[in-house]
C-alpha cells in the first residue's frame, strides 16, 4: 500500500511537471504570436504608405508630362 502511494505521488509531481511545461510552451506560443501579429501590422502601414506614395508620384509625372507638352508647344507656336 505504501509503495502504490509513492508511485501515485510520484506520478501526481510528473504530471504537474509536465502541465508547468506545457504552460510554459503556451506562454512562449503565445508570445510568438503577438510579435508575429505586431510585425504583420507594421508591415500593413509600410505598405499603405508605399502606397499613398506611389500614387503621389505617379499625379506627379502626369503633371510634369502636361507640363512637357505645353512647353514643347509653346516651342513650335
Amino acid at each position: 500500500m505504501r509503495q502504490s502511494s509513492s508511485l501515485v505521488v510520484e506520478r501526481s509531481r510528473d504530471i504537474s511537471d509536465m502541465l508547468q511545461q506545457q504552460s510554459a510552451a503556451s506562454q512562449e506560443v503565445a508570445t510568438s504570436m503577438e510579435g508575429i501579429s505586431g510585425e504583420v501590422e507594421r508591415t500593413a502601414a509600410s505598405v499603405s504608405s508605399l502606397s499613398t506614395a506611389t500614387d503621389t508620384l505617379r499625379g506627379s509625372v502626369q503633371d510634369m508630362r502636361q507640363l512637357l507638352v505645353r512647353y514643347e508647344e509653346s516651342l513650335t507656336a
